[in-house]
């Protein structure tokens, strides 16, 4: 297998999407979808509908790092952006004013699931839900990052359960890469100012991380399929580097 195809029922028909926080990158990936979309419906495709999820509330510390404005302060952050595009620009998508629970997973209804969370509680949580509904045809495109670097990875859903050989020809999602998630420790203390925030996530890394993931989705959606279904990120150096769908490279992991 050196090629990831986009599923037979995308043809035609738009494309669901569940977006999973509307921070740092989560709230740039919404904008990289809504222009996606507008591209498409420009070309006569379906678009995409899109339901974004995310609890938290804008504060004073995401004015400049995140995609919102100062009057914004106060709202949830998946209701504004949401309202936003549905307003202004001729969407409608819905929104999700809480936090992904595993009640909610299980019972999710989309194409691709995009998720963009700082827990990985959270993305442990989605590839297991996923692993247990085994549906072929889903996609799970996860952005991670750190302060100056990070990682886009996106695979089916179901993952590449060892034990079932039906699953062989799914490309791996993160949680399959990085089974080391389900040890990692949460970083529970939230940003307070904004000099505390960009000395977690630097300022331009969010883009990055949104700009690799939406690129990805467009060559499944505009060309049908892909060589290569991840990147890695290195801000300070400049380089890029892509995660091929290649067997040999994912057993330098865990796949």
């Amino acid at each position: 297998m050196k090629r990831m195809k986009a599923p037979p029922s995308w043809a035609g028909e738009p494309i669901q999407i569940a977006l999973i926080g509307c921070g740092g990158t989560g709230s740039a990936m919404l904008d990289e979808l809504y222009r996606m979309h507008a591209l498409l419906v420009r070309l006569e495709h379906p678009g995409l509908v899109v339901c974004a999820w995310d609890g938290d509330e804008v504060k004073e510390a995401n004015i400049g790092r995140q995609r919102f404005w100062p009057c914004d302060i106060g709202w949830r952050k998946a209701e504004i952006l949401v309202n936003r595009y549905n307003s202004f620009g001729d969407a409608d998508w819905s929104f999700e004013g809480r936090m992904l629970e595993r009640k909610d997973c299980e019972r999710l209804r989309a194409d691709v699931i995009v998720s963009c969370v700082d827990s990985a509680a959270a993305r442990v949580m989605i590839g297991e839900v996923g692993r247990e509904r085994d549906e072929a045809e889903v996609i799970w495109i996860d952005a991670g990052n750190g302060r100056d670097s990070g990682q886009v990875v996106m695979g089916h859903w179901r993952g590449r359960g060892v034990e079932q050989s039906a699953r062989e020809k799914a490309v791996p999602n993160v949680l399959d890469l990085y089974p080391s998630l389900r040890e990692q420790e949460e970083d529970k203390e939230e940003s307070c100012s904004t000099e505390a925030a960009i000395g977690k996530q630097d300022f331009g890394i969010n883009q990055r991380m949104a700009a690799e993931a939406s690129g990805l989705l467009w060559q499944l959606i505009r060309y049908g399929e892909t060589d290569r279904h991840g990147s890695f990120v290195y801000m300070k150096s400049g380089e890029v580097m892509p995660l091929m769908i290649d067997e040999s490279q994912w057993a330098a992991f865990a796949a």
